[in-house]
This record gives structure tokens, C-alpha cells and sequence, in this order.
């Protein structure tokens, strides 16, 4: 796993015949002025970050990102996010958010910054309605 920027170019290795080279690419975003953050996804499966898996990101909030997912009520969705420092090319830890989707087939994550310093980022609770949805 690498940080590229906008102008690097992707190399590609020599390669055997019907041999295959599977790459993902993920935009990085400002979360807060130390941390940036780029969704990898399920890194499970095979497509990692699908249309029909994640319904919404918003960063509307200063240092937190909100992340809306579909899926069957009670399915346990497992989304990875690279922690960046801003500026630099620097991963800093991947960190695990887990949700449990709800009923109504949806799931919520919320990734934001934590820390004195405001350098480490954190997945905590999504409140929906009267109730808490459950995230790590």
C-alpha cells in the first residue's frame, strides 16, 4: 500500500503470460489539518468499494467523515480506512470500522479525528434516531 500523488505514474512489472496485476486506487481526503483519510473498503473482497455496498461519504462535519452503507438487517459490514498525514505521503495506521446494518437495510460508520493533538482518527457510535447503531 502507497500514497501516490496526481502526477505519479504507475508502474507496471514485466509480467509471464496470462499473468494478472490487480491494483485499487482510493482518493485521499482532508479529514483535519494533520489527517487525511482514503477509503480502501472491504478489503476482503474482490471489489472493495462498490455502488451498491456505500450509499454516502460526507465530510460535512469539521474532522469526521460519515459513511452510509447498504446491506441485509443484521450483516456485519467491515470498511478499512488509511490514516494520512496531511501533506506528506506517510501512512499512518489503518483503522477498522465495523457496523451492524440496521432493519431498514442500512449501516452507519463515523471515522473521525481524536486525540490532544488531533492526529489519530477513531470509529464511535452513530446515533440514528433513538437508538445507537453499533460501530467500532
Amino acid at each position: 500500500m502507497k500514497v501516490m500523488a496526481k502526477d505519479d505514474v504507475i508502474a507496471v512489472p514485466p509480467m509471464e503470460e496470462n499473468e494478472v496485476l490487480l491494483s485499487y486506487l482510493s482518493p485521499v481526503w482532508q479529514l483535519s489539518d494533520k489527517v487525511d483519510v482514503a477509503l480502501l473498503g472491504e478489503m476482503d473482497k474482490f471489489v472493495p468499494i462498490s455502488p451498491e455496498r456505500i450509499k454516502a461519504l460526507d465530510f460535512h462535519e469539521p474532522g469526521v467523515a460519515h459513511l452510509r452503507v447498504q446491506g441485509s438487517s443484521g450483516e456485519h459490514v467491515s470498511m478499512k480506512f488509511a490514516m494520512v498525514m496531511t501533506g506528506s505521503r506517510i501512512i499512518i495506521e489503518v483503522v477498522d470500522c465495523e457496523c451492524i446494518v440496521r432493519q431498514d437495510s442500512t449501516g452507519h460508520l463515523r471515522l473521525h479525528v481524536i486525540g490532544d493533538d488531533g492526529d489519530k482518527i477513531a470509529c464511535s457510535l452513530v446515533r440514528q434516531g433513538n437508538k445507537w447503531s453499533e460501530t467500532s
